[in-house]
């Protein structure tokens, strides 16, 4: 696998998918390389080569109807930052009370749920990440994919791609034909503050 048959997979699904965006506020940049890479930096978690050339076709937003991804690149953006939002969840867990006391009362592992990172938030109140100590192919960063909500996470995908294609667009899925061919980018909320 490389970065441009990654970008163009991702291509060939931004040109099926319809493309909502606000009509007054500008969409947020796609993340960079530059910004991409200082998260890894700064937290020692490489990041998957197919999340990567995903978040430079399509950029922060909500996918199918549910699906919200975040990315590098916002700071303190508590909607679009991967880190920020990464921040959020541990100190609030769902539900509300802290995220420590939660994780130690709810969940059968604790550990995997702290090194969990959360790149995508659903309509529900799920979080979905990759566990960094499951890896399907360490080549290609890939890792395997939880879902977290209350208890224990529950693995739903081997990859980012898998992910997003059997799991986010699935035909089977909750929503209608339509809302699982949406992408709404975020706004860049910034100059109303």
């Amino acid at each position: 696998m490389t970065v441009a048959s990654e970008t163009r997979r991702w291509e060939s699904l931004w040109r099926t998918l319809v493309i909502r965006e606000h009509t007054t506020l500008p969409t947020l940049r796609r993340p960079t390389d530059a910004a991409l890479n200082r998260f890894e930096q700064d937290t020692g978690f490489r990041l998957p080569l197919s999340y990567r050339a995903f978040a430079k076709v399509f950029g922060p937003g909500e996918l199918a109807g549910d699906y919200h991804f975040f990315f590098p690149g916002y700071p303190g953006n508590e909607r679009s930052d991967l880190a920020t939002v990464n921040a959020r969840i541990r100190v609030r867990a769902p539900g509300g009370p802290d995220f420590e006391s939660f994780i130690s009362t709810f969940c059968r592992d604790p550990e995997q749920v702290r090194r969990m990172v959360f790149f995508c938030g659903t309509g529900y109140g799920d979080w979905v990440g990759w566990d960094p100590e499951d890896v399907r192919d360490g080549r290609n960063c890939e890792y395997g994919i939880y879902q977290w909500h209350g208890e224990q996470p529950s693995k739903v995908a081997d990859s980012f791609v898998q992910f997003v294609e059997e799991f986010c667009l699935a035909t089977s899925g909750l929503g209608d034909e339509m809302s699982r061919k949406l992408f709404i980018p975020d706004s860049d909320l910034s100059g109303l503050v």
